[in-house]
């Protein structure tokens, strides 16, 4: 008698058990999703103040480099200037254009943990529901089984539960 309500106790602590464990870990990759949308806008971030640096540096570069061409008089000193002005663009566009690309990956990332979180609580349902169901198949619960016990033309009708 005994047995079979540990048994239904154990199914049940496996049940909760299986739904909490679920829920442990769509709360860890929901953490993880978080972080990466972070570390994305950190990316963006960063890649601004980089570029606005490499402006800085262009403008400087490009100012020596005005003074020395007007100085000199030549045409081919001003075609690169304006070959160093082109280039230093570029620079600044690459800059931003890396940063847009770490944050699309990391809201990628991100999207990725999100979906990653309903699988594991998806499963931790599951699970508990096959733990559940596991339950009518204990002895405890399951419906008593009736069968006549008597031999033909014995005179009475005896029914035993099992």
């Amino acid at each position: 008698m005994c047995t079979p309500i540990i048994g239904t106790i154990a199914t049940i602590v496996g049940t909760v058990g299986s739904v909490f464990q679920g829920f442990g870990q769509a709360q860890a990759a929901n953490a993880n999703a978080a972080a990466a949308n972070a570390e994305g806008k950190q990316a963006m971030i960063n890649a601004r103040i980089q570029s606005g640096q490499q402006k800085e540096q262009s403008i400087y570069e490009l100012a020596k480099g005005m003074a020395s061409a007007a100085g000199s008089g030549s045409i081919s000193a001003l075609d690169v200037l304006t070959d160093n002005a082109d280039r230093m663009g570029r620079d600044v566009d690459m800059i931003l254009y890396q940063g847009r690309q770490r944050q699309q990956m990391k809201q990628y990332e991100a999207s990725v943990y999100k979906q990653q979180a309903g699988a594991a609580l998806m499963s931790g349902f599951i699970g508990g529901a096959t733990n559940a169901l596991g339950l009518f198949g204990t002895p405890a619960l399951a419906p008593p089984e009736v069968r006549f016990v008597g031999g033909a033309g014995s005179g009475s009708a005896n029914f035993a539960r099992t």
